[in-house]
């Protein structure tokens, strides 16, 4: 049976997902928890998603690959198909950070139960930061991918108690920062020079500080 194609984004959250029931929130076409089963990363899958649509694809991909009898889909919006307790592991991503904002802080008490929760947001990652140390969750790692010429970060959230969170940890991620992760400095670069146009055509405060402090970084690190 073939394996079908994972992106590095995929293959990534794959790789962290150590699970006994896995739940996939916003599944779409189910890749996450069948790949997932199929690769012995989780025993057993969710599939979650508010369109009847998606679980109508996942369904089909799921029996494709023989995996009725470890991967069910379930209809509901965020963690309202899921029991508490019944997951250890979940995985929100394809969506934006707003939105996975959302959901987390409607199942908080079920993500807290939870020994790993993996997000991989679309955009809107400062925000989604700063509202997952607000809610006490704590973002143990964060990783950095290009894939082609787009970046995509994951999310490695585990129990524990998170520390204050700085400027630079809020707008680029302190795992990234603290690891000094290779692909963080090629992020850093394209955001100034990014920035640096945009500021030549009219002055903007908040992305002359988000220079600021992504220029600081480099120099930290001696990427500059």
């Amino acid at each position: 049976m073939n394996q079908p194609r994972l992106s590095k984004r995929l293959e990534t959250i794959i790789n962290h997902i150590d699970s006994r029931v896995l739940a996939d929130i916003g599944t779409d076409h189910g890749y996450t928890p069948v790949i997932a089963c199929e690769c012995s990363k989780a025993r057993y899958g969710i599939a979650c998603d508010i369109s009847r649509g998606s679980l109508q694809k996942a369904e089909i991909f799921i029996r494709s690959r023989n995996l009725s009898d470890r991967v069910e889909t379930r209809l509901g919006y965020g963690f309202d198909p899921i029991r508490p307790g019944e997951a250890d592991t979940a995985v929100i991503s394809g969506m934006g950070g707003m939105l996975i904002l959302d959901i987390i802080r409607k199942g908080l008490e079920l993500v807290k139960g939870l020994n790993r929760l993996i997000l991989g947001p679309q955009r809107d990652l400062p925000a989604l930061r700063e509202g997952l140390f607000e809610l006490g969750i704590l973002m143990k790692d964060e990783d950095l991918l290009l894939d082609g010429k787009q970046f995509y970060h994951i999310l490695i959230c585990e129990p524990g108690t998170p520390e204050p969170m700085t400027p630079e940890g809020r707008l680029f991620g302190q795992a990234l920062i603290d690891k000094a992760d290779p692909i963080l400095r090629l992020y850093l670069l394209k955001l100034v020079e990014r920035n640096a146009r945009i500021c030549k055509q009219a002055e903007n405060k908040v992305l002359l500080e988000e220079t600021r402090l992504a220029e600081n970084i480099l120099k930290q690190k001696g990427w500059a």
